[in-house]
């Protein structure tokens, strides 16, 4: 558990373009889509294996906070043995699990009219302002599910 600033955060390649898009039509951190589709993939306790793997980013990106609930999530989910989170290359391969997953339900059910299918999946710039709505509207609508 020492948040290791070293590590290449992997996502699966398909999503490597809608990473990319988040940055640069949103103007959003990378580790910001990772950490939202990590607790998406968490809450509904889907892990999903990364079929073609992609390095795209670095560990050091997440902050004190994040690293804290992917510490936490994974603590829950091995009912507090803290050996589990000594090793944070251990953490974060579960963690790419669960944002797999997270992202996977984002693209195809809170964003599914804002991403443009063909040979690679991207999200669609000219709806900047309604994606980061819906984005927000998700997560209001999360919380108040969640009492």
């Amino acid at each position: 558990m020492n948040m290791l600033g070293e590590i290449r955060v992997k996502i699966d390649s398909l999503y490597d373009n809608v990473y990319s898009d988040w940055k640069e039509i949103l103007g959003l951190e990378m580790h910001e889509l990772f950490f939202l589709s990590a607790c998406i993939g968490y809450i509904k306790r889907d892990k999903l294996p990364i079929k073609k793997v992609k390095d795209k980013f670095w560990s050091r990106t997440f902050t004190p906070k994040e690293w804290a609930c992917f510490y936490s999530m994974l603590l829950k989910e091995n009912s507090m043995e803290t050996s589990i989170i000594k090793d944070d290359n251990l953490v974060i391969s579960t963690i790419e699990l669960y944002a797999n997953s997270g992202i996977k339900d984002l693209l195809n059910n809170v964003l599914e009219e804002y991403v443009i299918k063909g040979k690679e999946l991207r999200l669609d710039n000219k709806v900047k302002y309604q994606i980061i709505e819906r984005i927000l509207t998700y997560i209001y609508e999360q919380k108040n599910i969640a009492g």
